[in-house]
């Protein structure tokens, strides 16, 4: 009976000692344990990047969209900009009606599995977002099947 009780309060020290562990994602921000794209038409086909830019920054990043269409494509990212608490494609312009949630982030990334990837206050250029993605295991299984993109 003494073995049972040592084994029982063994399991609930060593059990309690990892339930109050905070999770964090690949880029070690805490995790936001909602499923962003679930019953939406991303959810597992799509990695979804929200920007949040000024008018400015827009037709800046429309050059480099333009000019990476094909990693785009490669690396599955949909691309939004948000105003006014909405989200719009970028390639069109058009309302994105699917998404009802808001982040307050000027750039936000969510993976294929609809979780939060990386969050930031500061834009950068397509190529830091594609290098993010390029780190994930499952970007990781996918590159082989890359099309071959213009340098």
């Amino acid at each position: 009976m003494k073995l049972n009780k040592k084994i029982f309060f063994f399991l609930l020290i060593f059990l309690s000692t990892f339930s109050i562990e905070n999770t964090y994602s690949i880029h070690h921000h805490p995790r936001l344990n909602v499923n962003l794209l679930e019953n939406t038409e991303f959810f597992g086909k799509k990695r979804v990047l929200i920007l949040d830019l000024e008018n400015t920054e827009i037709l800046n990043f429309l050059k480099d969209f333009k000019n990476n269409q094909c990693e785009i494509e490669n690396h599955k990212l949909e691309i939004l900009i948000k105003k006014e608490n909405k989200y719009y494609y970028i390639f069109d312009n058009s309302k994105e009606t699917s998404l009802n949630f808001f982040l307050p982030h000027k750039v936000s990334l969510i993976g294929l599995d609809g979780y939060l990837k990386f969050v930031d206050d500061n834009f950068s250029n397509l190529k830091k977002y594609f290098n993010l993605i390029d780190e994930m295991p499952i970007r990781k299984k996918e590159t082989p099947f890359d099309k071959k993109c213009p340098d």
